[in-house]
């Protein structure tokens, strides 16, 4: 009887302790990033955003598709088709199949997401920090729209129809497959969305913020596209 009884007290803590596990394990926060319930609290946070759409833009794949979908395509490089991958010589040519991986647009919507993100949650954090003004709101509204625009016509140019998302992916239940808009249709849109940016980005910034997208951009931009 004292060894039924022992075993069910050795059961009961295996049983507590294993409970305890359990919950800490499933309530374990993400080590590589804040939660979303923790962010957004403040200026300092959208401008790490709004950092991180810069610095998303230096991510190599998408470096290489701007630059291959650009200059590459304009006749400004001079290449030897012998010394390079023939799926991009059949992007050079102009030839499209969904099998080659320089077609691929993730890098694209991956930045284009990150400024959705910015343009939903910073007026939450706006809302939240007395010290973040209106102002410097939509300037870093605006700085996230140029992005967006920017992915964008490198994806309308090279390509015309493709999934205008506009607004941010921040869960799994959210509908992963948008249907293309028209060439037209997104180029109205760049053409809104630069004519709000031009407004409320800086004419230029410091020495410390000069690779940002400053008033002449947007006006370049918006000629390209208008």
């Amino acid at each position: 009887m004292k060894k039924l009884k022992y075993l069910v007290y050795i059961m009961l803590v295996l049983q507590g302790v294993i409970s305890t596990s359990c919950n800490e394990w499933l309530n374990l926060e993400p080590n590589d990033g804040v939660p979303r319930d923790k962010y957004w609290k403040t200026k300092e946070d959208v401008n790490s955003a709004v950092v991180g759409a810069y610095i998303s833009m230096t991510n190599s794949d998408l470096m290489t598709r701007m630059f291959l979908y650009g200059e590459w395509r304009a006749d400004m490089v001079t290449y030897s088709p012998t010394y390079i991958n023939s799926n991009i010589e059949d992007v050079v040519n102009g030839e499209i199949s969904a099998d080659n991986s320089f077609l691929n647009w993730a890098s694209f919507y991956t930045t284009i997401n990150l400024c959705n993100t910015i343009l939903k949650y910073a007026p939450q954090a706006q809302a939240n920090d007395k010290s973040f003004s209106a102002t410097l709101l939509k300037e870093y509204e605006a700085q996230a729209i140029a992005i967006r625009s920017l992915m964008y016509f490198y994806l309308v140019r090279s390509f015309g129809d493709v999934p205008l998302i506009l607004e941010a992916y921040t869960n799994s239940s959210q509908e992963m497959s948008v249907a293309k808009s028209s060439q037209e249709t997104i180029l109205n849109q760049l053409v809104e969305d630069l004519t709000y940016a031009e407004k409320y980005i800086p004419y230029k910034y410091s020495s410390t913020d000069a690779a940002r997208n400053k008033e002449d951009d947007c006006l370049c931009s918006e000629g390209l596209v208008g």
